[in-house]
């Protein structure tokens, strides 16, 4: 029916309160408003609030591999500054997924305490397509976990 719309899961593709929210603003803009806005279906972060959590968000290294052909990959396997004062043994893994021919930041995967808060930060720079320069020319904070980002070389 030509006047009958729909927006998150009754259309069959991500099933995810933000993506249906951001979908909804998009046809409002477009279909009320003057701008054309599209929903970015290629760049939504997620993550498993197990324990430790996950969290991910752009192509995985295999996808990346098979979309792009030639990458890099910059991992970070640590223990948190507070887990070791803390004499606990908890580690925090990172991976950079990274375009070899231009640089640009593809994906970022983390597993690890506070790794959904961290990478809801760092989706803006695969949705922004920044580049793995860019990571590392940005000083980092310490002590965070979030400086492990812009450490990996």
């Amino acid at each position: 029916m030509p006047s009958i719309f729909a927006v998150g899961d009754v259309t069959d593709r991500v099933q995810l309160t933000p993506v249906a929210i951001r979908e909804g603003q998009a046809f409002a803009d477009t279909f009320f408003g003057s701008k054309q806005h599209r929903v970015d279906y290629g760049c939504i972060p997620s993550a498993v609030f197990s324990h430790p959590p996950l969290a991910g968000v752009g192509l995985t290294e295999g996808a990346a591999r098979n979309k792009l052909g030639a990458i890099k990959t910059y991992t970070s396997d640590f223990r948190a500054m507070k887990n070791v004062l803390a004499g606990r043994n908890e580690r925090s893994l990172y991976k950079l997924v990274v375009d070899e021919g231009t640089d640009q930041i593809v994906g970022i995967h983390m597993i690890g305490p506070d790794a959904p808060e961290i990478l809801q930060a760092a989706a803006i720079a695969v949705k922004a397509k920044l580049k793995k320069a860019d990571f590392d020319e940005t000083i980092a904070l310490h002590p965070t976990m979030a400086e492990e980002l812009v450490l990996m070389r």
